[in-house]
């Protein structure tokens, strides 16, 4: 016999293969994604900041 496993629905989202557009802006600034221009976020000096559109998230 198996036993089933629940697992919260907010874990099964976030390892979704879920569009960009799709996604609020905490979703995206947690995986990475800018939420202002879609592009990637780097970390740096503290912030999450984007190189394509100057977006910064410690503002």
């Amino acid at each position: 016999m198996s036993e089933e496993i629940s697992i919260p629905v907010s874990d099964k989202i976030d390892k979704m293969d879920v569009p960009a557009e799709a996604l609020s802006e905490a979703q995206k600034i947690k995986k990475g994604i800018c939420p202002s221009c879609d592009g990637s976020l780097v970390f740096q000096e503290g912030c999450k900041v984007c190189y394509s559109c100057g977006w910064g998230g410690c503002e």
